[in-house]
């Protein structure tokens, strides 16, 4: 139903990527809590006090969902992803794990 994967960039921060809901169970908060327990895992470790993760500007309910969580839009890509030959503007996203304690 859902996906994700965490990448450990710097010591002290892991960045959130590629997370998925397949359609047909999206709008039911299941990404939400998949999210969650991925934060709450993350803080468990005990190695990253920063967690990132880039998501499609136009994506707005992905974006809503992570502010939700606590993560706050840091900057803004213009052409940071290419598909088909389009350009999509990505919102990079952060969260201080200190905030979720």
């Amino acid at each position: 139903m859902a996906y994700g994967e965490v990448v450990e960039q710097k010591r002290n921060h892991a960045t959130l990527c590629r997370v998925i809901v397949h359609p047909r169970h999206r709008s039911r908060g299941i990404g939400r809590t998949f999210c969650k327990e991925i934060i709450l895992w993350i803080a468990r470790l005990g190695r990253h006090n920063l967690i990132s993760l880039n998501t499609l500007a136009q994506n707005l309910r992905a974006r809503k969902c992570y502010e939700r969580l606590g993560f706050e839009e840091v900057s803004l890509r213009p052409q940071g992803r290419i598909h088909q030959a389009n350009g999509f503007r990505i919102v990079v996203m952060q969260m201080e794990l200190q905030s979720i304690n």
